[in-house]
Formats: structure tokens, C-alpha cells, sequence
């Protein structure tokens, strides 16, 4: 549960419970209201009554404040143990992506059209091997991989392919790959200060 939707929920609470009282007093006390029966008989049926649903409503809070703290820690704990095998998958990934920024902007300068093809097509075998460590680091690597990384590698091969004449598009592929490495390599970095963040507290 979000920190500011707790507050709300406690500051609303607390004000029912002052509030409510106040407002019985009112109706029972200066006739705003006619009450039948006597007042004693009154007074005491709703410290009862209403004694057991605050109490109830009070415990609840506390209850659900206590089991939010339990999770929000198990949470913390368990980002501080897994943050070692995730950021080596992470670097993983942008060791592959850095490197594909740069061996195809090699070989766009160099029309070598046979050798970014193959480099290509390896890549695209590595896909399922590297979407499953994507997946193990955080959901925005593995969407950033899955949804844009690996288009750019498909739709880049396939233009290679059928148009290689086309150096004028085949070129600005060179500037999709290095800002998909800057990207990637962002989104793993978050999950260190993620970890920095919660380890300093």
C-alpha cells in the first residue's frame, strides 16, 4: 500500500472516530434529533456497540499497517540478496548491445553487407537466451530488449537483405543501436541504484 494512502487512510479514520462521538452527543444531548428510551440505556448500548466496531476498525489498521511493513521488508530483503546474479545478467546484456552498436557501425561504414548479416543473424539466435536473463534483471531490460532491441536487429537484417542500396537508411540504424545501448545499459543501472538506495537505509 502506497506511504501517502496509508496516512489518508489513518487521518480519516482517526477523524471518524473523534468526529463520531461528537455528533452522537450532539443528536442525543440537544435534541437535534428526538432519541427514544432512556439516555443511560443509550449511552451505554452505543459504548458497546460502537466500542467493539472501533476497536475492530483500530486492530484492522493496525493489522494491515503491520502485514504492509512484513512485505515492504521481505520485499527490501529479498532485491539486496538477488541484486549480484541481477546486475551480472544485466552486464551481460549490455556487453552484447554495446557491442552490437559498435560492430555495426564498423561494418555500415565498410558496406560490409556479408559480415552484418551474419553478425546479425547470431544475434537473433542469442534472442531467447538473452530475453531469458532480461527477464531475471527487471521488466523494463526485458521490454526494452523483447520490443525495440530486437526489432531494430530484425528489421535491420531484413533491409540489409532486400535493399542494401539504400545506404542513407541502412546508415541511420547506426544511431537506433547506440541509443538502444545507452537505454539498456540505463535500465540496468537503475536496478544498482535501486539496491544503493535500499542497502543505505
Amino acid at each position: 500500500m502506497d506511504r501517502n494512502l496509508r496516512k489518508q487512510l489513518l487521518f480519516i479514520t482517526i477523524g471518524i472516530l473523534v468526529l463520531f462521538p461528537i455528533l452522537i452527543n450532539g443528536l442525543m444531548f440537544f435534541n437535534i434529533l428526538p432519541v427514544k428510551g432512556n439516555i443511560d440505556t443509550w449511552i451505554s448500548t452505543l459504548g458497546t456497540f460502537w466500542g467493539a466496531i472501533i476497536g475492530g476498525v483500530i486492530s484492522g489498521i493496525l493489522t494491515l499497517i503491520g502485514v504492509n511493513i512484513t512485505i515492504l521488508r521481505q520485499d527490501k530483503k529479498e532485491i539486496i540478496k538477488s541484486y549480484p546474479e541481477r546486475r551480472k545478467l544485466g552486464d551481460d546484456i549490455t556487453l552484447v548491445t554495446t557491442e552490437t552498436s559498435r560492430v555495426l557501425q564498423y561494418h555500415i561504414e565498410r558496406k560490409d553487407w556479408v559480415e552484418i548479416y551474419e553478425y546479425t543473424e547470431d544475434l537473433m539466435l542469442k534472442r531467447d537466451e538473452l530475453l531469458t536473463k532480461a527477464s531475471k534483471v527487471s521488466d523494463e531490460v526485458y521490454e526494452e530488449l523483447r520490443s525495440k532491441f530486437y526489432v531494430y536487429v530484425r528489421n535491420f537484417m531484413f533491409d540489409v537483405q532486400t535493399n542494401p542500396r539504400d545506404i542513407k537508411k541502412i546508415e541511420s540504424y547506426k544511431e537506433y543501436f547506440h541509443d538502444q545501448s545507452l537505454k539498456i545499459y540505463s535500465l540496468v543501472d537503475n536496478v544498482t541504484e535501486e539496491y544503493r538506495r535500499i542497502k543505505g537505509k
